[in-house]
């Protein structure tokens, strides 16, 4: 059985029935698999990132099937630790599959878990708020994104969708240049 660098991490461990190490072991393999990059997602596009307030955005998303979207980055903020505040949801076109049977806040897609923090700069890393199951983009790969801000005041929302991006004419077993750094972290190994 391999194990991810992740089992032996403090926050993420499989310890008291946590929900993200379950998740991490299924994601562990693709994880070192040459056949996929990680890439970032971001909802909406630059020029609609300011809501104002009760205000609603649609936004068509684009990402290249055969990838695996494995959940979003939400950072909360520092000092009340809860994030933005707007609802959400995304339906894969090709499948017209809801994410969620109706729009969800976002602290239930938000994830507290920090992995850095800087209290002088007001900023907060966080980990991924992982999906339950890997979740395979079939068809042309489009998905609309819809959010509304909830909060009554103008605010910049953003939403950042993680996904693991097929590799065209990937090689099995051997790891291309720029995705060594991604493979080494992930494994623990230096890539071939």
């Amino acid at each position: 059985m391999k194990l991810s660098p992740l089992s032996f991490a403090q926050f993420v461990r499989d310890t008291w029935g946590r929900y993200d190490p379950l998740i991490i072991a299924q994601l562990n393999e693709l994880a070192q698999d040459s056949c996929y990059q990680q890439k970032f997602y971001k909802a909406p596009a630059g020029g609609q990132e300011v809501f104002a307030p009760k205000a609603n955005v649609r936004y068509g998303l684009k990402i290249k099937p055969g990838s695996i979207v494995y959940g979003f980055h939400l950072p909360c903020d520092p000092t009340t630790y809860t994030p933005k505040s707007f609802s959400v949801q995304i339906t894969d076109q090709a499948l017209q599959h809801q994410f969620w049977s109706e729009a969800i806040p976002s602290i239930y897609i938000a994830n507290s878990l920090c992995t850095s923090q800087a209290f002088s700069a007001s900023q907060v890393g966080s980990f991924p708020s992982l999906l339950p199951a890997p979740y395979p983009v079939v068809g042309d790969g489009l998905f609309l994104v819809e959010m509304w801000e909830t909060s009554g005041s103008t605010q910049r929302l953003e939403l950042i969708i993680a996904a693991l991006e097929v590799i065209d004419g990937s090689k099995p077993g051997v790891v291309p240049a720029d995705q060594r750094h991604w493979y080494q972290a992930a494994t623990g190994r230096p890539a071939a």
